[in-house]
């Protein structure tokens, strides 16, 4: 299945008909708290996935240890690697999805996965370093919701 069929017959199963990527294959939703960015890139097999974590004021030397030690593993048993942007301290979990093999279940149960990974990371992250506020005046706490798809809330942003 295409990437887009894929993100049409997902949106439609969430209630957001006509959700499709735009001219340069981005899509972003919004799931318990977290962004999540799904951007197809010619130079790169299936769909890059991105889940923004934190953003930690200060480099912290522990974190980055911490991101060193743990991306072998993710990338080794999860297919999935964190990263921070240095310019901005934010903190992502990154990985890459092969669209063409997965039906709408199969996409759902992967976008799931990803989602309940960053948690983790997230929780992790918090341990070492307070979350900075988000711009939105988000104070960093997520709402209890459901972490599974199809998930009503999410949006088309």
């Amino acid at each position: 299945m295409t990437y887009a069929n894929l993100i049409a017959e997902f949106g439609a199963a969430c209630g957001m008909e006509g959700l499709k990527p735009d001219e340069s294959g981005l899509v972003c939703l919004a799931a318990d708290g977290r962004t999540l960015t799904l951007q197809q890139v010619p130079e790169v097999p299936g769909v890059i996935a991105t889940v923004e974590l934190a953003e930690i004021p200060e480099a912290s030397a522990s974190v980055d240890r911490l991101l060193l030690r743990a991306n072998q593993a993710l990338f080794v048993f999860d297919g999935m690697t964190l990263c921070r942007q240095p310019e901005t301290n934010r903190y992502a979990l990154v990985a890459r999805i092969d669209v063409e093999s997965l039906d709408v279940t199969g996409f759902d149960q992967e976008l799931s996965r990803i989602l309940q990974r960053a948690g983790q990371w997230r929780d992790l992250l918090e341990a070492f370093a307070p979350l900075a506020e988000e711009a939105d005046g988000n104070d960093g706490s997520d709402a209890a919701s459901p972490t599974g798809f199809p998930n009503a809330d999410l949006i088309r942003i």
